[in-house]
């Protein structure tokens, strides 16, 4: 994802800050909870944005919103970006983040979409042969959607799978749709 110059610098200086802290791994799960936290508090954006908050406030805006105690590296980046009125793109430094993290511990992301809830023996199973093929760790997320009617949809990075039944249905629609009808 394309996330701006100046939010991959704070990124990669996040990153670094951390790793020299040995709290790259503490710092990648805390911030994947705040970016996720940070899209569904339309408070904290206003709080960040407003001008008359001081830093520190702000600062514990998000320590109050993690569940756990927010690590050393972390604070002192939010505090850095904060005071140096930078708060617009820390959702988008969060997320360059992310994207560096997995970067550099080669971790995908992928999606698996099946039309109803599948046992975790099924997505243990995909992971390992994903794993096997692509050389990398990958992290699945599981999404369910009855309009499938049956099978899987499978994303990773500029793969798709499409084992569904309904785009098997689409397919077979296409094609009898498109065969000239012969008169006996």
């Amino acid at each position: 994802m394309d996330t701006g110059l100046i939010s991959r610098r704070y990124a990669k200086a996040l990153a670094d800050y951390s790793a020299k802290r040995d709290e790259e791994a503490r710092v990648y799960g805390e911030v994947q909870q705040l970016a996720k936290l940070y899209r569904q508090e339309t408070l904290l954006h206003e709080a960040l944005q407003s001008p008359v908050l001081p830093l520190e406030e702000k600062v514990s805006a998000f320590r109050h919103l993690s569940p756990a105690p927010l690590s050393i590296s972390l604070v002192d980046f939010i505090r850095l970006v904060i005071r140096h009125h930078r708060e617009s793109i820390l959702y988008l430094t969060f997320l360059s983040f992310l994207d560096l993290y997995r970067e550099r511990h080669n971790i995908r992301e992928a999606e698996l979409v099946t039309a109803s809830p599948v046992g975790n023996g099924v997505e243990e199973d995909l992971r390992k042969r994903v794993q096997e093929w692509s050389g990398c760790t990958v992290n699945i997320t599981r999404k369910v959607n009855p309009a499938l009617i049956g099978g899987f949809i499978f994303r990773m990075d500029d793969t798709l799978i499409d084992a569904s039944l309904a785009a098997q249905l689409r397919l077979l629609r296409n094609r009898l749709g498109n065969e000239p009808t012969r008169k006996i």
